[in-house]
């Protein structure tokens, strides 16, 4: 391969130089050479098919949804003496066009170039140091629970982003989409040896730019809607109506926030009928709901605004003669008996949402649950009847795209994990854990390899299978670390979760509180995905690739733009309820710890640190500005009364996006605002700066008027003088917040027309 190489290198500086005379191209960015094609989409990324009969496959997948990408502007190609030589600034692709066969070590090569480093991959080379993506359930129910732990490792599927500074994506079986364009359908692709089709990603080191480059190929991380990014409700028992009107009455006299209400599969009927599967149905249970109509209703009005509805259904059993819609269904797919569950045919999936799920107008999104697993570990392959791949992906799609497309909101479905093309179809699931520490490490763990798919997951903080009361410590940290995950949702089989009834409340309420408070920033960073495809939480190599340390520290990550959090996910000593002495990694930068405002310069090790019960290690970029709500409006999108935390540092800038919270208007329409926000610190003054409402059209509910409450971190001594706008603020008082008692100068500046231009200037 080494004279290959060197040839390769005579032919490029041959065409760069015009001594070679190019083939012909085409204007996609393609090339055809004997029976390969070759796609550069960007400049390291490129699709390598391999076809015995030299025709090649246009169409989308359920995977690489978009065709419509490149070619990069860098992209030069010849072929000599039978030889294709193709390059960018980053890939050399070498294709012997003699050789009949798929793809061998003979025939294809490519160099990837990276950090002043070279490396080569060539077909049936393994990534050895992929840095692995998500599991698809963690539904796990060995005997002894700490073997779950073993399980989960191994289920981890490969990521996007690898050490090796290569990664190869096969999609040479995945379905075809084809129809039309707002709603195309699936067409299988058989399993076949004449036909292959590759994605290598060449990036290097660069992560974040592998997974833009993914996004522009394969769609968009999905954005979830606002409040399924708040605070959600969910365990396994048999509520009535009253039960859930008394728990969701309990949360509001406990000052604590709510935003979506799940029901677990008790909502419906169970029947025990011969050939009625009890697992599955969508006929609500009116023993203990008597009236469903008004029940949904009241989920959208009193004690909580726009309360969301979520139910959970087996899909895979199918419809059944016990259900109440079964004869609409029979008629609508011309069956004569059982109605079997099956997502390929469109007609089926368009019955479901209008006799099913049209059966509950008042339920707000589904989890589609499935528990059915065949040979390959593929979940609800029951509802594909044709051979293929990518089963839960397709459902997903189905359940997600409906409310996109046909219901004009942005959807989710809570569901396991469908494969890479998922992170468009949030939300995904965890599955049946157990309540150990070592599940907890792994999840804060998986969550982070699940970002290497664009994929936020949300887990059962507390764990599934729990002793409720009992295991108030490890409840506590999973909840803690709930408030820096992608989705904060508790969740149980029959234990209690409602926190009023744990020891140390108060440090369970201030975690959902605080959850809540941070959702603007939450949400902005959430629409920042949209753009780069870096979901929330994710590793510390994306920024420090070169550092072993963002490696070898599992459970450090960051969330977001502004924070590095370290959760506990060990015990307390009990003799000391402080926990067992453990290091923290401080990246390269200036870092300011959120409890207590002490500046930290990275890389460092802070070593042998020991928490208390209330501790939560959060480390914030000095300068940095996170934008937080009130407690008092914690269901506003858009709050009018806007809270901005400063943290220490020179200078420092946020974005703020704002939108309705719940349609796709603001990319439509240009239905949204954007607010920047900035601040710059000297020896002797801060000046915080509200720009107006930039690159948007307003949206439906934006408020009127907006008040802003400064908080400067830190800050221990009163100010010279402080003005808003040239005038005086409304107040200006010290102030502390626990759990260290952090001293705050917080200035409220008083009230402003939403959008309007304020300045802040604070003299010492």
């Amino acid at each position: 391969m080494t004279g290959v190489v060197n040839v390769a290198g005579i032919v490029w500086w041959l065409l760069v130089m015009g001594v070679v005379q190019c083939g012909k191209s085409y204007g996609d960015g393609s090339v055809v050479a004997g029976n390969a094609r070759f796609s550069a989409y960007t400049s390291r990324l490129v699709r390598m098919e391999w076809s015995a009969t030299a025709q090649f496959d246009d169409r989308p997948t359920v995977t690489f949804i978009n065709r419509d990408v490149g070619p990069p502007s860098d992209l030069q190609w010849h072929i000599s003496d039978s030889v294709l030589y193709l390059s960018t600034s980053y890939i050399k692709l070498i294709y012997h066009m003699n050789n009949t066969a798929p793809f061998t070590a003979e025939s294809l090569q490519v160099v990837i170039s990276y950090d002043s480093k070279t490396e080569t991959w060539v077909p049936g080379k393994k990534d050895k140091e992929n840095l692995k993506g998500s599991v698809m359930t963690m539904d796990c129910y060995e005997a002894n629970p700490d073997d779950c732990i073993f399980i989960y490792y191994s289920r981890l599927q490969p990521g996007l982003l690898s050490t090796a500074g290569w990664v190869i994506v096969d999609d040479s079986t995945d379905a075809a989409l084809t129809g039309p364009s707002d709603w195309p359908w699936r067409v299988e692709r058989p399993e076949t040896d004449s036909y292959t089709d590759w994605y290598m990603f060449g990036h290097g080191h660069d992560y974040k730019q592998a997974l833009l480059d993914f996004t522009l190929v394969a769609g968009k991380v999905g954005f979830l809607p606002a409040h399924a990014q708040g605070i959600w409700w969910s365990r396994w028992h048999a509520y009535d109506e009253e039960e859930v009107k008394e728990l969701v009455q309990d949360y509001q006299d406990h000052d604590l926030p709510l935003h979506v209400f799940v029901l677990d599969m008790d909502w419906h009927i169970e029947p025990t009928d011969i050939g009625c599967k009890p697992w599955g149905g969508y006929t609500w249970n009116t023993t203990l709901f008597p009236d469903p109509d008004e029940f949904q209703d009241w989920t959208g009005q009193q004690p909580y605004p726009d309360l969301k509805l979520v139910l959970n259904v087996h899909d895979q059993e199918g419809v059944n003669r016990c259900q109440e819609m079964f004869e609409e269904v029979q008629q609508a797919m011309g069956a004569s008996g059982f109605v079997p569950c099956n997502f390929q045919n469109e007609t089926f999936t368009d019955t479901m949402y209008s006799y099913c799920y049209g059966e509950s107008p008042g339920v707000d999104y589904w989890w589609t649950d499935y528990c059915q697993f065949d040979k390959n570990n593929r979940g609800d392959y029951h509802c594909l009847h044709d051979t293929g791949d990518s089963p839960l992906l397709w459902s997903n799609y189905v359940h997600v795209e409906y409310i996109n497309k046909k219901l004009g909101k942005r959807g989710l479905a809570l569901a396991p994990y469908g494969g890479l093309g998922n992170h468009r179809y949030p939300q995904t699931g965890s599955g049946d854990t157990n309540s150990i520490w070592g599940v907890l490490a792994f999840e804060i763990f998986q969550t982070l390899t699940a970002a290497n798919v664009l994929t936020g997951w949300t887990s059962d903080l507390g764990g599934f299978y729990g002793e409720g009361v009992s295991q108030w410590e490890i409840y506590l940290r999973w909840v803690q670390w709930g408030v820096y995950s992608p989705s904060f949702r508790t969740h149980c089989c029959g234990c209690e979760r409602e926190i009023w009834l744990y020891p140390n409340y108060d440090l369970f309420q201030a975690s959902f509180q605080l959850r809540s408070a941070l959702f603007p920033y939450i949400y902005s960073e959430a629409w920042q995905t949209l753009t780069t495809g870096v979901i929330n939480q994710h590793p510390l190599y994306y920024d420090w690739p070169e550092n072993t340390e963002s490696y070898t520290e599992h459970q450090q990550y960051l969330f977001g733009s502004v924070f590095m959090v370290h959760p506990i996910y060990t015990p307390a000593d009990p003799l000391t309820n402080l926990t067992i002495p453990r290091d923290t990694w401080i990246p390269p930068g200036d870092w300011v710890e959120w409890s207590t405002g002490e500046l930290f310069t990275g890389p460092m090790w802070r070593t042998q640190l020991a928490y208390t019960f209330a501790d939560v290690p959060v480390y914030a970029r000095a300068g940095s500005i996170v934008p937080m709500r009130s407690l008092e409006e914690s269901h506003a999108v858009a709050p009018q009364n806007l809270i901005l935390h400063i943290v220490p540092g020179q200078s420092g800038s946020f974005q703020i996006f704002e939108d309705d919270g719940d349609t796709w208007a603001f990319q439509n329409s240009g239905e949204f605002y954007l607010c920047n926000v900035s601040q710059s610190t000297t020896a002797t003054a801060t000046t915080v700066t509200i720009s107006p409402c930039s690159d948007g059209n307003g949206f439906s509910g934006q408020p009127s008027s907006r008040t802003y409450t400064i908080n400067l971190r830190g800050s221990t001594s009163l100010p010279q003088d402080a003005e808003c706008n040239g005038m005086a603020p409304h107040s200006v008082t010290l102030i502390t917040e626990p759990p260290r008692d952090i001293s705050i100068l917080q200035i409220e500046c008083g009230t402003y027309d939403y959008c309007a231009s304020v300045s802040l200037v604070v003299t010492w």
